[in-house]
């Protein structure tokens, strides 16, 4: 009676170890998040303020390349033998002024790039978090909706970089339909 019990339970358990991992599905979650229209369309934004930034930053870079030709030409003056010590000198004085103005609008365009630059990551990683968090919506809606017990993500990595999943059957591979899911007009 005892051996029998024990083999009640343990088919029990192998049938319900089978049918889990019937229920488990996988997903290439980097594939998903690269064919999702919403990211493509935040690209094309990030890149439409990158440009605006290029353009925000272009006077002042038009201004310190004129202002460096400028000191060229003064610091040519400053050293010209045919002009006398006070023009020589006159030269210097203005080629330091120039040098001044120069480095403040260097400084200027620096602190700029360095603003943007910010604003631009803070703005790419509240995008990304939010297109994460809509994928990862569909995902466990489509989950709940198909009875799936757990979508595991094929495409992640171990810490020594090597693939965590090693072979998926196509026939529990959903990225397809998340794509479609996603993409879908809502």
């Amino acid at each position: 009676m005892r051996t029998f019990s024990l083999l009640l339970l343990f088919s029990f358990l192998l049938g319900g170890i089978a049918q889990a991992q019937q229920r488990i599905v996988f997903l290439d979650f980097e594939r998903a998040f690269e064919s999702y229209e919403q990211r493509k369309s935040a690209d094309q934004n990030l890149k439409a303020k990158l440009q605006e930034f290029e353009r925000e930053k272009e006077p002042h870079v038009r201004d310190y390349k004129a202002l460096d030709e400028k000191y060229k030409r003064v610091r040519e003056d400053a050293r010209n033998p045919i002009f006398s010590r006070e023009k020589q000198d006159a030269a210097a004085a203005e080629g330091e002024r120039i040098l001044l103005k120069r480095r403040e609008i260097e400084s200027t365009i620096r602190q700029l790039e360095s603003d943007r630059k910010d604003q631009l990551e803070q703005t790419m990683r509240r995008i990304q978090k939010r297109l994460v968090e809509d994928i990862q919506e569909v995902v466990r809606n489509h989950a709940k909706s198909r009875g799936y017990a757990a979508v595991l993500d094929k495409g992640a990595r171990g810490l020594t970089g090597v693939p965590s999943v090693v072979y998926v059957d196509p026939t529990v591979d959903i990225t397809d339909d998340i794509i479609r899911l996603l993409n879908a007009p809502r």
